[in-house]
């Protein structure tokens, strides 16, 4: 199984939009750890590993899209709940 199919199943798995936006094309979304201290970090290239321990790591995640998971890491970071909350009130 390549990448590509790996990500399919793994967004499909989550729910295939951005958490924060809706955003659901795929090219555009990643995983985001909820809570950076759980992440595996003897991890080099996540998609060489199974699929099985990729659903596992995927459980630690939230979809994002790549405009909201940047606003995630800025310098003055802002929650993946509080974006939510804000983006989801002004539409």
């Amino acid at each position: 199984m390549d990448r590509l199919e790996k990500k399919k199943i793994l967004l499909e798995n989550k729910g295939g939009v951005c958490y924060v936006c809706g955003e659901e094309r795929s090219k555009v979304l990643q995983m985001h750890h909820l809570d950076p201290s759980t992440k595996d970090r003897n991890i080099k290239d996540i998609y060489s590993m199974s699929l099985e321990r990729l659903v596992e790591e995927s459980e630690k995640c939230v979809i994002l899209c790549s405009n909201c998971h940047i606003l995630i890491h800025q310098k003055d970071p802002v929650s993946v709940y509080t974006l939510h909350i804000v983006l989801n009130e002004k539409f």
